[in-house]
């Protein structure tokens, strides 16, 4: 749940801008900056590091509750997919990389037009690693992966790996874990923009002959399922021209694969999930006033009102009953107003209701 640190903020003298939600953890009763800068440990350093940590916290257990709100009604297929391009070698389709065409495949999704399910707003691609086999030995100074979103020929993803060594006929290995949605680093494409087209490339520095491997089956692309296929593009800022390759990815293949998440639809709806976000942070806020290391008054003699206080905004997010008042709390009011299609391909709907029949 990425998306949400920095949704809620502090509020201090120093403090540039507000936050998108407008909403401040010191405006929640009994949280003050004062105190935020009271608690921070030796490790922390500053408040700042401990909204760091806090907010890490946070998210991850965001992650969970959701999950576990959402799995009552839904059953999520995580990873419907799994793809290793393989490692198949045709000598005979060398080709050189580096120069004015930059190699690499094409990623197509939603390829099974046929079916009868709908477009996720959950579904995303991960690229865990690349692979590209060298003819010869060689030390690459600079390989740069590119990812090009084909529709708007927007740059998408650029990372650079240095000073990789190339041993002749064997695979080399780049670590990339790229998700497609999350980590996409161009500002002006909204994250509900989940492309149906992407090509993903590798231009190399210097000129190294890399042999083809065989481009894989295209006949099995299920529901929440993707297509690859060879491409390569002539511009590398705009990829204008993007088409098939001569049979062959240049040399390149990948492990890549899609996701079905949770958090592509807290992240599409923010707004909705604001308040139980808001709450939540109290929470780790208190935990960590009072597993603090530091000695004050906010961690000896407020360590009462410090579990008083967890306690309430425990039940502010979650649920349950104060002075005999019963919350039914800000997550359930969030997950309780969404509705997901059961045609969606990334979700399997439980149903509650069971029909039986009987003969007498």
């Amino acid at each position: 749940m990425n998306c949400l640190v920095d949704y809620v903020q502090v509020a201090w003298c120093g403090a540039t801008s507000a936050p998108p939600s407008g909403l401040y953890i010191n405006s929640l009763p009994g949280i003050t900056f004062k105190g935020l800068q009271s608690i921070a440990s030796e490790d922390q350093q500053t408040f700042a590091d401990m909204w760091s940590d806090i907010q890490t916290r946070a998210s991850r257990r965001f992650d969970i509750d959701i999950r576990q709100k959402f799995g009552r009604k839904w059953k999520l297929k995580q990873i419907p997919e799994s793809r290793n391009m393989g490692w198949e070698i045709d000598p005979a389709t060398a080709v050189s990389l580096g120069g004015a065409n930059i190699y690499g495949f094409l990623i197509e999704l939603d390829c099974n037009t046929s079916d009868d399910f709908m477009e996720s707003a959950l579904y995303e691609l991960y690229l865990q690693q690349l692979f590209i086999f060298p003819t010869e030995s060689k030390t690459i100074t600079t390989i740069t992966l590119r990812v090009f979103e084909v529709d708007t020929g927007g740059l998408i993803y650029t990372k650079a790996f240095t000073d990789t060594v190339f041993t002749a006929q064997q695979w080399a290995k780049l670590d990339v874990g790229f998700n497609f949605i999350n980590d996409r680093t161009t500002n002006d494409v909204a994250i509900l923009n989940n492309s149906e087209h992407y090509i993903v490339t590798v231009e190399l520095s210097d000129t190294l002959t890399s042999l083809a491997i065989a481009p894989p089956s295209q006949d099995y692309c299920e529901c929440c399922g993707f297509e690859i296929t060879p491409g390569y593009v002539t511009s590398v800022t705009v990829p204008v021209t993007s088409m098939t390759a001569e049979a062959t990815f240049g040399g390149v293949s990948a492990i890549i694969g899609s996701r079905c998440s949770w958090s592509r639809l807290v992240c599409s709806n923010m707004d909705v999930f604001t308040t139980p976000w808001w709450y939540l942070l109290g929470v780790e806020t208190m935990n960590e006033q009072l597993n603090s290391t530091r000695l004050n008054r906010y961690t000896t003699i407020d360590r009462k009102q410090a579990a008083e206080l967890r306690k309430y905004y425990e039940i502010m997010y979650m649920g349950g009953t104060i002075d005999g008042i019963s919350y039914e709390g800000a997550l359930n009011q969030a997950t309780d107003t969404i509705n997901i299609d059961c045609s969606d391909c990334c979700v399997e709907c439980e149903g509650a209701l069971k029909i039986m029949e009987s003969t007498l």
